[in-house]
């Protein structure tokens, strides 16, 4: 009679269970959180179909072309090949992103909290998601020896994109502006001999340019943007002042405060980087080998090396610490 009772006990047991199994999988899934899918972006621009990371084309140089920093911990460096990294920790670790091309990359900038864009020579492409998918921007097509050849370099002032290229003719710079939202560049009128580095301060764009000259050979000189982006104005005084042949720049960055940073040589021709704080006539060189440069008012530096390294400093360029490799 017992045994009889156990066994009626035990399949009702196994019959409540399987009746009771499914609704507690509901309420399970039901509090679980599921994966989010992020939209893509909505523009008129084509898609651009990402190149996965383990697909981007072998490169023989590991350099690392340019460096962008949002001043609140987020850092983007480009470089050749398609390839792409992001920090979201002040540059302490990198991760390797997917990439819209696998192109190099000359340039990248954007805004915080706002669209990333990375260019290559021949375009420009958007990102609104911090990376996960891209959208073609802005195209070159070259039809004639006036037509821009090739992007060089851009500076974002949080609402403009500014950005230098290169004309199929002589060896002339243009600079076109957009929205960081755009999709088509306004051209300015005046062209440059050689512009070197677009840089920029409190919403001003200054260009650091080389200008022949037929009596003292090639030199370095500031332009600034006046005129509403109508014209160039060459600063000649002031804190600003700037001219150099001997300094070999390869790379340049002004803070919202006023200090220029650059990377060049030295009075002793060292590779070096060379600040000088708004107000200041003379610049302080620190010794190093860099390829790109980034810094912001409050002492951060981050620079790149020839061997797709990042470097940063905390006291204003003054030290650095140990290389952070990119995977």
């Amino acid at each position: 009679m017992r045994s009889t009772s156990a066994r009626v006990v035990l399949l009702i047991t196994c019959a409540h269970g399987v009746l009771f199994t499914p609704w507690l999988f509901r309420r399970w899934r039901a509090q679980t959180p599921s994966a989010v899918t992020l939209p893509q972006p909505m523009t008129a621009a084509p898609e651009v179909d990402p190149i996965p990371v383990e697909a981007a084309p072998p490169s023989e140089a590991q350099t690392v072309n340019h460096v962008w920093s949002d001043d609140h911990g987020e850092v983007w460096v480009v470089g050749p090949a398609g390839r792409i990294w992001r920090s979201r920790d002040h540059g302490q670790a990198f991760v390797r992103m997917t990439a819209p091309v696998g192109e190099d990359f000359v340039g990248v900038a954007g805004r915080r909290d706002g669209p990333i864009l990375v260019a290559t020579e021949r375009a420009l492409y958007r990102s609104r998601d911090a990376g996960a998918s891209w959208t073609r921007a802005v195209s070159i097509v070259a039809k004639d020896q006036d037509a821009p050849a090739g992007f060089t370099g851009l500076y974002s002032d949080g609402g403009r994109l500014w950005v230098t290229e290169r004309t199929d003719g002589e060896s002339m710079n243009v600079v076109s502006f957009m929205n960081l939202e755009g999709n088509a560049l306004t051209r300015l009128p005046a062209e440059y001999d050689k512009i070197q580095h677009i840089v920029g301060r409190r919403g001003t764009v200054l260009l650091l340019t080389t200008v022949y000259d037929c009596h003292s050979g090639d030199y370095a000189a500031v332009e600034r943007l006046a005129d509403g982006g109508r014209a160039f104005e060459r600063v000649d005084g002031g804190d600003d002042a700037f001219a150099d042949g001997e300094k070999d720049i390869t790379a340049a960055c002004m803070t919202p405060g006023g200090a220029l940073y650059l990377l060049g040589r030295d009075d002793e021709s060292n590779r070096s980087l060379l600040r000088r704080r708004g107000g200041e006539r003379t610049f302080h060189s620190t010794p190093i080998e860099a390829v790109a440069l980034w810094a912001g008012d409050d002492g951060e530096v981050f620079i790149t090396t020839g061997n797709a390294q990042v470097r940063r400093s905390r006291d204003h360029g003054d030290t650095f610490g140990a290389p952070i490799e990119l995977p």
